[in-house]
C-alpha cells in the first residue's frame, strides 16, 4: 500500500510539474470533460439518463474531471503554474439535472454511499449539479447507478455560486465543514459566516501555539471599553503554512482581569487587501462579520513571503461613534511604529506597512 501511494504521489508531482507554463486546459483535457449533456458550457445538451456503464465505481467523465482538478490544484501549489480556469471548466461542463428531473430518486447526503455499494453493487458515479431555487447557484452532487439498474441521486450540503464563481456550504459553515469557503477565480478561502471558529473566541494559546500549524504571523491587538463591556480588536498577517492571508477579529467579555474572550455579537463591516511588494494579493470584502479572514496560495509554496513582508490594508466601519471613539483612543495610544489609521465618519482605515 505504502508503494503504491508513493508511486501515485510521484505521478502526481510529475504530472503537475512536468505540464506545460501556459496551464490553461489542453485540448484533450477540454475534450475530456464534454460529456454533450446539458450543462452550463452546453446548456442545449441533452438530459442526463444514467445507467451502468462498467465495472468502475465512477464514470469517466467523474474519473476526468478529477484529474483535472488535482492536476491544477498542485500546478498552483508547488509551481504557481496552476489555471483557476482549470476548475472553473469542470464545474460550467458538469452535467446540470433540472429541479423537475429530480424526482424521488434524491437521497440526502446521510445516506452512505458505501451502503449502495454494498447491498446494490455501485457501478457508476457521475458528478452533477442540481439546480436550486436561486439562480446561478447549484447543489454539487453525483448521480449513483447500480448493477441491478436502480438511481440514486446523493445531494451534498455544497453549493456553487456559478455567477461569482464560489463553493460554499448551504448552512454557512463553510465547504465540508472547514469554516470556509472557496473564491475559485481569485483562488482565495475566505471566512464563513457561521464558521467554528465562531464557538471558539479567543485564547492567548491560539497565538502562542500557532507555530505548530506551520502560522508565522505578525499580530497587534486594540483593546478598549465600550458601553461597560472590554473588546478587543485583533489583526493578523503572515504565513499559515503554503498560504499567504491575513485576518481580522473582533471579541468582548465582560469587564476583569480575564484574558479571554468570547466572540463580539456585533458585526462590523470589513474589508481587508494584501499586498506581495507592490502587487496586491489577497482581496476580501467589504463584508459584515465579527471575523474576517483571506488566504490564498497564488505563489508557490517555498516562495511565500513572511508576514514582515506583507502589507495588510483595509476599512473597518465601526456602527456607532461612541464605540469608534472608544477604539481610536486606544488605537492612537498603542499603535504599532508600522500601522497608520485614521477615521472618517464611521469607517477607519488603517495601513499595515511592509519592513
Amino acid at each position: 500500500m505504502k508503494k503504491l501511494l508513493g508511486v501515485l504521489l510521484c505521478a502526481c508531482l510529475a504530472i503537475a510539474l512536468a505540464s506545460p507554463a501556459a496551464s490553461a486546459l489542453s485540448e484533450k483535457d477540454e475534450r475530456s470533460l464534454q460529456l454533450g449533456q446539458r450543462s452550463l458550457a452546453n446548456p442545449g445538451g441533452a438530459p442526463i439518463k444514467p445507467k451502468p456503464t462498467g465495472i468502475l465505481p465512477m464514470h469517466p467523465g467523474t474519473l476526468n474531471a478529477g484529474r483535472v482538478i488535482l492536476k491544477s490544484f498542485l500546478q498552483q501549489l508547488l509551481t504557481n503554474r496552476g489555471d483557476p480556469g482549470d476548475i472553473m471548466r469542470v464545474l460550467e461542463y458538469a452535467p446540470i439535472v433540472l429541479k423537475q428531473e429530480q424526482g424521488k430518486v434524491l437521497v440526502d447526503f446521510e445516506d452512505s454511499t458505501l451502503n449502495v455499494i454494498l447491498k446494490e453493487g455501485l457501478c457508476d458515479m457521475l458528478f452533477v449539479l442540481l439546480e436550486t431555487d436561486a439562480p446561478d447557484v447549484y447543489r454539487i452532487a453525483s448521480y449513483n447507478a447500480t448493477r441491478g439498474g436502480e438511481v440514486y441521486l446523493k445531494q451534498t450540503y455544497t453549493l456553487f455560486d456559478a455567477k461569482n464563481g464560489t463553493i460554499m456550504a448551504d448552512d454557512g459553515r463553510g465547504i465540508i465543514g472547514i469554516g470556509y469557503d472557496y473564491d475559485i477565480k481569485n483562488q482565495t478561502l475566505l471566512t464563513s459566516p457561521k464558521s467554528w471558529h465562531t464557538d471558539m473566541g479567543f485564547n492567548p494559546f491560539f497565538d502562542m501555539g500557532a507555530w505548530l500549524l506551520g502560522f508565522y504571523l505578525n499580530t497587534e491587538r486594540v483593546r478598549f471599553q465600550y458601553n461597560g463591556r472590554d473588546y478587543m480588536l485583533q489583526l493578523w498577517k503572515g504565513l499559515y503554512w503554503g498560504l499567504n492571508g491575513c485576518e481580522i477579529g473582533l471579541y468582548e467579555k465582560e469587564p476583569g482581569n480575564s484574558v479571554f474572550y468570547d466572540t463580539s455579537e456585533t458585526m462590523l463591516e470589513i474589508s481587508m487587501q494584501v499586498y506581495q511588494g507592490g502587487e496586491l494579493y489577497l482581496d476580501y470584502g467589504p463584508a459584515p462579520t465579527w471575523w474576517a479572514g483571506g488566504f490564498r496560495h497564488a505563489k508557490p509554496i517555498f516562495e511565500q513571503l513572511t508576514a514582515p513582508n506583507l502589507r495588510m490594508a483595509g476599512t473597518i466601519r465601526f456602527e456607532e461613534k461612541g464605540m469608534l471613539d472608544a477604539f481610536l483612543a486606544a488605537f492612537e495610544k498603542d499603535k504599532p511604529a508600522d500601522m497608520t489609521g485614521s477615521a472618517d465618519g464611521l469607517l477607519f482605515t488603517f495601513d499595515w506597512k511592509a519592513k
